[in-house]
């Protein structure tokens, strides 16, 4: 048997089949900051995960280098265990991979599965690459505005026009979803409101996380129970 894909934004798993939430982890956010690189365990029962990020200074500038900690959360247990330390660098493509042996590396040709390597706005493309989600933050001078915010889809190619609308809330952050049948829409602020809305423009924006904070979209590895 399968188990259902499975969406992770911290702290909650939402199964956007069945369209229910799973609270998988509570934490402390002045802790757990900068969160990123989430990936899955091949067996489903582990998330690994970077945060905590320091900036290396070199004589007193930021040359792009940073410190994450590396942990792994067990979804069972709701509990997390730091794994190590590793040095990133501002676009150099850094992704944690699970191994066959079950750890995790930065090494991908070690890697069996991997966390994506985004570049800017490629969240903001939908997974088969024919469209673009575009939107202007409710108040141009301020990311995070308190409004409506005018969200259109374009074609990639062209970028000719598909729909557009203006919603009654405010986005700050935007991601597909991996059959880019739905938009996940976050106003950019922590514990917070996250929203669904058909990726054809019908339908209000339905609430699926009460309060939370939109990271990233990260499907769970389907595999088969022995």
């Amino acid at each position: 048997m399968l188990p259902a894909a499975r969406r992770v934004w911290w702290s909650s798993a939402y199964d956007t089949e069945r369209g229910w939430v799973e609270r998988l982890f509570q934490g402390d956010r002045d802790r757990w900051d900068s969160l990123s690189h989430l990936v899955w365990s091949p067996d489903g029962r582990r998330i690994a995960f970077t945060c905590c990020l320091e900036v290396i200074l070199v004589n007193g500038e930021y040359k792009g280098d940073a410190l994450l900690d590396v942990h792994a959360l067990d979804v069972a247990r709701g509990d997390t265990r730091y794994l190590d330390r590793i040095e990133s660098h501002l676009g150099s493509g850094t992704s944690l991979c699970w191994t066959v042996a079950g750890g995790v590396t930065i090494t991908r040709e070690e890697g069996i599965v991997c966390s994506p390597v985004t570049r800017p706005r490629e969240a903001w493309r939908s997974p088969d690459g024919a469209l673009y989600a575009s939107w202007v933050p409710a108040d141009p001078e301020d990311r995070v505005g308190q409004g409506s915010s005018p969200l259109s889809i374009l074609r990639w190619d062209t970028r000719e026009v598909v729909w557009e609308r203006a919603l009654d809330i405010t986005v700050g952050a935007l991601r597909w979803s991996p059959d880019g049948a739905y938009l996940l829409l976050d106003d950019g602020e922590p514990d917070t409101l996250i929203w669904r809305l058909p990726a054809n423009g019908t339908r209000e924006p339905q609430v699926v996380i009460e309060a939370g904070f939109l990271i990233d979209v990260v499907p769970q590895w389907a595999v088969s129970n022995p």
